[in-house]
């Protein structure tokens, strides 16, 4: 009989999954970046060799009232850390909102205490663009996968 899974087939399995979803808009009109409001979101790994999946969909639309391209920046911070940085470009302006999709496989070394996850933005081309224009949601997603 066995007794106990080959380590292999123990790696890799979802511990954990938080969720949260938030509609309130963000202008972003800067080239520094700012936090998105309501995009912050805690786990407490169970061991410090787990591995999270941090996933956020985020939906990004260009206002414009002159130009017809605007690019913006997203990162993703772990605490005060980036761990990934993304582009998105739109190429005409009061297009309905985008989904723009960030998704990293982040170590963080902690165990049994919160790992805070948030997201930020800047622009770099346009007049402004808005996180959640309009009331559409974004969704943040954490899971917690054994090592």
């Amino acid at each position: 009989s066995i007794t106990a899974l080959p380590a292999a087939i123990a790696t890799g399995k979802v511990l954990q999954v938080v969720g949260s979803t938030f509609n309130t808009a963000t202008d972003m009109v800067s080239s520094t970046y700012a936090d998105i409001s309501s995009s912050s979101l805690s786990i407490t790994p169970s061991s410090s060799s787990n591995k999270i999946l941090v996933f956020y969909s985020l939906q990004f639309r260009l206002r414009s009232d002159s130009a017809s391209t605007g690019n913006g920046f997203i990162r993703i911070l772990r605490g005060t850390t980036e761990i990934t940085e993304t582009k998105n470009e739109m190429l005409t302006s009061k297009r309905s909102p985008a989904p723009m999709v960030i998704s990293h496989l982040d170590t963080p070394n902690i165990s049994g205490s919160a790992v805070t996850y948030k997201a930020q933005q800047k622009m770099t081309l346009g007049s402004q663009i808005v996180i959640n224009d309009g009331g559409v949601d974004s969704y943040i997603t954490l899971m917690e996968i054994s090592a």
